[in-house]
């Protein structure tokens, strides 16, 4: 089922499969090469470093994000702020979105 994790970290090991979404709330998320994410995971506030599958969409709201080499994100990629280093070898099977807030100008 799903997984949710507040105020942690939370690291999906080699080998490991989690059959449902993952949310993170102020905390990393880590999967390890060859763990997999039978859905989507979204992460506010913390970092995503992703080495596996994910077969839905990755949304990162405040954080950066890594894609490793042996990553693979079958769905979207939607990120505000933050940043992404995506390693050669790392796939989005879907699009790549960077969102960015509303500008405040002051008076």
């Amino acid at each position: 089922g799903d997984e949710v994790v507040t105020g942690d970290n939370f690291t999906l090991r080699s080998n490991e499969t989690l059959r449902g979404n993952l949310s993170v709330f102020g905390g990393n998320a880590v999967l390890e090469e060859g763990s997999r994410v039978e859905g989507s995971v979204t992460a506010f506030g913390g970092n995503t470093d992703v080495a596996g599958t994910v077969t839905g969409d990755l949304s990162v709201i405040g954080g950066s994000t890594r894609l490793r080499a042996s990553a693979r994100i079958e769905g979207d990629l939607s990120r505000l702020g933050g940043s992404l280093t995506q390693d050669p070898g790392a796939v989005i099977g879907g699009q790549s979105h960077r969102f960015t807030g509303p500008r405040i100008t002051p008076p």
